[in-house]
């Protein structure tokens, strides 16, 4: 049923393209827009080879936090350089941009926004008492303010960027390279560099990276539903990072020399430099999704723990016992007082860095060992297993889903009849093959030129019989007067008995099955044929010899002799 509106629609482009070709106005923007849509991409590498290898700073910055946007704006771009890119180029590609938005402004726009009014059209229309809805006519509709106001907004719904031609796609480069032109100056040169956004342009050029964007485009509502469940999953965890680990969140793991952080700095004393202390729950979220859900481990934004180990009991080395069980504030008071050098050395050797002894199932609170170990495993289950992997699926699934649809397309293109929907194998096997059939019998170029031919007929009162019926069937997207399933070159076979084939259909598998079912039921027949012959010409032969032969018990063979006396010696040979 699409058929019908396809043919509507090429049949309206065609009118309007025969309406442009006669204005030498239009036709020259036409030609124009075709040259400037072949150099509008070379145009736009040259642009970003010239930036990208003499686009530099004055004098080369270090990683200066405190360097200022000002700063950064100085750079080194002189000479040749310099006039190509301010302004041979730029106004090179204005004109390009502006022939092209000019050049679909007249072209394209009007036949979509005729689409548009179309599909509002059939979306209200009423059928008529016959069950008749009126066929469209572009230009019946009012040109009123009305009018006008949807023509704008038809215009600008004209935004499928993928597609790499659309009316938004093709302003919003010509704004953006205005833009860029006009706010680029000698003391001001950044702007330049947003010419790398237009390099777009080559991604829906080409098929390759255009299926690759509607695979995307096409798992859209998904991919922004699972990133809706990345981020809450993403603040849960920022929540419970900054509750229990708030001191423990890092860029980079900190420097270390033999298990050991390093010293920074006299001043700064001993510790994570790389580390970043939350204040905010917001910090807590950023961290996970920079460090965490980007490697896929919170683990590796956080910092060491330290496994609680048995405090050194001071009794044990002759110094005052501690009341109660050791604790690493009663070791540290004990090193002051406590003389014993085995004590000393036992305290020094960095068993307890930052006061990590203790009981691990007792002090589990303060060393927040097993938090982080639930915390990282379910960040790794929750994040890295599921979410991350159902978004990686759910993009491939869309590439599976593309391409079997791509394949199913090509292959009923070139395996079945497009007008009746027979398969290639009947046509091959029962006539004169499908392309034959396809050509001369159903070709479709000609049922769409009879549509066209009535569309063509202003007073459809002087439609004969057969072009009026056709004509109401085509308002309907009635597709019934198709000879669906039926074609008259297998009709005429079928009727001479030619073409008796039950396996026409099947597939090669099935048809294989069937020829050789068919096979052996042949040679069963010539058999039974054959040994029927034999049978017959044996016992004309032994009757001259007054025998005939008899089934006897278990089906065996017998002879019966009807004339005894010209049995004789031939009696025996037969029993024999």
């Amino acid at each position: 049923r699409d058929f019908f509106s396809r043919v509507d629609d090429l049949y309206s482009d065609m009118k309007y393209q025969e309406h442009l070709s006669r204005n030498n106005v239009t036709l020259v923007i036409q030609r124009a827009g075709k040259l400037a849509n072949k150099l509008y991409i070379y145009n736009v590498f040259l642009i970003n080879i010239l930036l990208l290898s003499f686009f530099t700073y004055r004098q080369p910055l270090q990683s200066d936090p405190d360097a200022t946007w000002q700063e950064l704006k100085h750079v080194e771009l002189e000479g040749i350089a310099q006039l190509f890119l301010q302004a041979i180029l730029p106004t090179i590609q204005i004109i390009l941009e502006g022939t092209m938005l000019t050049n679909y402004m007249v072209s394209y726009v009007p036949d979509f926004v005729r689409k548009q009014f179309k599909s509002e059209y059939l979306d209200s229309a009423e059928p008529d008492e016959t069950g008749t809805i009126k066929a469209f006519e572009y230009e019946d509709v009012p040109r009123n303010l009305w009018f006008y106001l949807n023509y704008v907004r038809y215009a600008f719904s004209d935004n499928n960027i993928t597609s790499g031609q659309c009316f938004v796609w093709r302003l919003t480069t010509f704004v953006l390279s205005v833009v860029i032109n006009s706010s680029t100056s000698d003391a001001n040169q950044i702007p330049l560099l947003f010419y790398s956004f237009l390099l777009w342009e080559l991604f829906p050029r080409s098929k390759q990276i255009g299926f690759v964007l509607k695979a995307v485009v096409m798992s859209g509502n998904q991919l922004f539903a699972l990133g809706g469940m990345l981020l809450i999953f993403a603040y849960w965890f920022g929540v419970v990072g900054f509750l229990f680990f708030p001191d423990k969140f890092q860029f980079r793991r900190a420097e270390t020399v033999d298990g050991f952080t390093v010293q920074n700095s006299e001043e700064a004393g001993w510790g994570n430099d790389r580390a970043v202390p939350l204040q905010f729950v917001w910090q807590g979220v950023a961290m996970v999704i920079d460090q965490g859900v980007r490697k896929k481990d919170v683990g590796e934004a956080l910092d060491k723990f330290n496994w609680p180990i048995p405090c050194p009991n001071p009794a044990e080395y002759g110094c005052e016992p501690c009341p109660g069980s050791p604790t690493p504030a009663c070791i540290f008071d004990r090193m002051e007082t406590c003389t014993d050098a085995r004590f000393q050395r036992k305290a020094n050797a960095g068993y307890l860095e930052l006061g990590n002894c203790g009981n691990v199932f007792t002090d589990w609170p303060t060393s927040k060992i097993f938090i982080r170990m639930i915390y990282t495993l379910t960040f790794f289950v929750m994040v890295s297993a599921i979410a991350l992997e159902i978004i990686f699926g759910v993009i491939v699934d869309s590439f599976k889903a593309l391409r079997e649809d791509r394949e199913e397309t090509l292959r009923d293109i070139s395996y079945k009849c497009f007008i009746c929907g027979i398969s290639r194998d009947v046509f091959d096997v029962g006539s004169k093959g499908f392309e034959s059939h396809a050509k001369h019998e159903h070709n479709m170029w000609v049922y769409m030129y009879l549509l066209i031919h009535i569309r063509e007929v202003e007073d459809k009162t002087t439609l004969n019989g057969v072009e009026s019926y056709v004509w109401n069937k085509a308002v309907l997207s009635d597709v019934s007067f198709f000879p669906l399933g039926r074609a008259q070159c297998l009709e005429s076979i079928q009727a001479t008995g030619a073409a008796s084939r039950p396996h026409a259909g099947y597939s090669q598998e099935n048809r294989d099955h069937a020829r050789r079912a068919e096979s052996v039921e042949a040679l069963e027949k010539k058999q039974g044929k054959l040994f029927g012959d034999f049978q017959t010409k044996l016992d004309k032969v032994l009757a001259r010899y007054g025998v005939r032969l008899t089934k006897g018990p278990r089906g065996r063979l017998a002879a019966e002799a009807t004339a005894p006396a010209s049995g004789g010696r031939l009696q025996q040979d037969v029993d024999e």
